[in-house]
């Protein structure tokens, strides 16, 4: 009996993760260059700065807009900020919830790290090199490629 190949459905998911790595790690850099919004009466979803960011404005966004300049939408004074997960209380934005992007893209990566060297060995009991069930042999040699055990 030989060592079989991962299911299509390990390969899928390892290539999705991975897939996804980049992705996320991609989205994370061109945000610090690029960043991207999204707002709907109050509350604003924004990609920036390497974070996603998420708030709701105690007053409609019309009604900061008409401010003008004073209003700092940025954190620039404490860029500790982006890279830690956190709630923020501010007077201006009102409750900012900041999620960074290195957070799921670490987890997703070790999770498709995981799967991937899993996949990359056979399991105890079979030739590391060719993948031969080695159960019952009595010579500390795999029959079929001449590794020795």
């Amino acid at each position: 009996m030989r060592y079989h190949p991962p299911s299509r459905l390990r390969r899928v998911l390892i290539s999705a993760g991975l897939v996804r790595c980049v992705l996320m790690g991609a989205a994370g850099a061109g945000s610090v260059v690029w960043p991207v919004g999204y707002s709907r009466g109050r509350t604003v979803l924004k990609l920036s700065e390497g974070s996603v960011w998420v708030y709701r404005h105690s007053r409609h966004i019309a009604d900061l807009l008409e401010q003008g300049p004073s209003v700092d939408w940025d954190f620039d004074d404490d860029p500790s900020i982006m890279w830690l997960p956190g709630v923020v209380r501010t007077w201006w934005l009102g409750t900012v919830v900041n999620i960074p992007l290195w957070i799921p893209l670490v987890v997703l990566a070790v999770l498709t790290a995981v799967l991937w060297s899993r996949d990359r060995r056979p399991p105890k009991g079979f030739c590391q090199r060719c993948g031969y069930n080695l159960t019952g042999l009595t010579e500390p040699r795999c029959p079929e490629c001449g590794e020795v055990i």
